[in-house]
């Protein structure tokens, strides 16, 4: 997870019915040829698209994508007029809001090698959530898929599990990476257990449903998040992780995140890693499962208090967390390698994987259980970095016990 989250510009792609965010509309040449800046309109529910075109021809904008179950079309404008038909826009009868598409970036610090790539049962990551007695219990279910919202993932990893078909919404059109930041990720969440190799994730058997919305810079349009988001819900995810932040929260993001929610999806997101207290989205997001991280002593993580190797950084913190896990982790690299995997994007995998592994365990829960279930499970730390303290894993299977079906 990449410390701090300051530009974040992630744009709408759309999902099969519509066209994808990044599409360039073969109407206004002149428009095309001149620097434009990327815009998100929300029209009211019942506008048609004759009166949005209108409104649009009016400030100059060319429409290049819509999140058609938002009802939020992506538009171009002229950069040099750009405050104008914001404004323009935001004055109309027919709009509910404007904002300006944001870059969004995966909340971790630089990553390091290591000379050791074993996770094993006796590594305290594992020890500290309960893990080995939590897969006496279960390792997983091949029925459970977890998206991963990120840079991709290398799916011919040795020690990557079974893979569902993902989307790439930053426009190469394969959801390899070119970052590594999604495949540390993945492997945190689903590595393959007791097979003799790598690491081992918290969901053994989980199937990852790979969402490119951070390119190679680890970066992205908040449109792509909103849109990757709907995309992973109507193909099938039962959790989404999103180890990614954006500086202020984006109203086209928040309603993606609640469509997640009502259709049952545990949304967890990462909560930022500029060591604040400041709410940092989606994670501060109603409903959305927000993960902190901690080090083998219960203590927020910090340069301050571990090797400045790996960058300045500190764990966000407030009651807006939800709940901690481990901060660093060795995790799976691109090309079959593994690394030291740190920041508050490694924290977050361990509570998506988590909730992989809760609905493996009892797949008669709800989402909102699973959440409710991980939270009041959870153990208060010294620091007290979170609402409710560090996950517990074995804990929090035991609480789902009367949901098994």
């Amino acid at each position: 997870m990449l410390a701090a989250l300051r530009s974040l510009t992630l744009l709408l792609a759309i999902l099969p019915v519509v066209g994808s965010v990044g599409q360039a509309s073969a109407s206004s040449s002149a428009l095309a040829a001149t620097e434009t800046t990327r815009v998100l309109v929300r029209f009211d529910e019942h506008t048609s698209t004759a009166a949005q075109n209108a409104a649009l021809a009016n400030v100059g904008a060319r429409r290049v994508g819509t999140i058609g179950q938002l009802g939020i079309v992506v538009v171009a404008v002229p950069s040099r007029t750009e405050k104008t038909a914001v404004r323009k826009l935001a004055a109309s009868p027919i709009v509910s809001y404007v904002e300006r598409d944001g870059i969004a970036r995966g909340n971790r610090v630089k990553r390091v090698k290591t000379g050791d790539p074993y996770l094993t049962s006796t590594s305290w990551q594992l020890e500290s959530l309960g893990l080995p007695a939590a897969w006496s219990l279960s390792t997983g279910s091949a029925n459970i898929i977890v998206a991963v919202l990120d840079s991709g993932v290398d799916s011919r990893h040795e020690d990557l599990g079974a893979f569902v078909p993902g989307r790439d919404f930053v426009g190469g059109g394969a959801t390899s990476d070119n970052n590594g930041h999604g495949t540390a990720v993945a492997g945190t969440i689903a590595a393959r257990g007791g097979n003799g190799k790598g690491i081992a994730g918290v969901c053994w058997k989980c199937k990852i449903m790979p969402v490119k919305v951070l390119g190679s810079d680890n970066s992205g349009n908040w449109s792509d998040v909103a849109a990757g988001v709907i995309w992973a819900t109507k193909h099938g995810a039962q959790v989404i992780n999103m180890s990614l932040g954006l500086p202020k929260g984006s109203r086209s993001i928040a309603a993606a995140v609640r469509y997640a929610i009502k259709h049952n999806v545990v949304v967890v997101a990462s909560s930022g890693n500029e060591n604040s207290s400041k709410p940092d989205y989606p994670a501060a997001y109603p409903g959305v499962l927000s993960v902190g991280a901690v080090d083998e002593s219960g203590t927020r993580y910090s340069n301050s208090n571990h090797n400045v190797r790996y960058g300045k950084w500190g764990s966000n913190y407030g009651s807006w967390v939800d709940v901690d896990a481990p901060g660093c982790v060795n995790s799976a690299s691109p090309g079959g390698n593994y690394t030291y995997f740190c920041g508050t994007s490694a924290s977050a995998p361990f509570a998506a994987g988590l909730a992989g592994l809760a609905l493996s365990y009892a797949p008669g829960a709800s989402a909102a259980q699973v959440v409710n279930a991980i939270q009041t499970t959870a153990h208060q730390t010294k620091d007290k970095n979170s609402a409710h303290g560090l996950i517990d894993v074995a804990a929090t299977l035991e609480k789902l016990a009367s949901n098994r079906s």
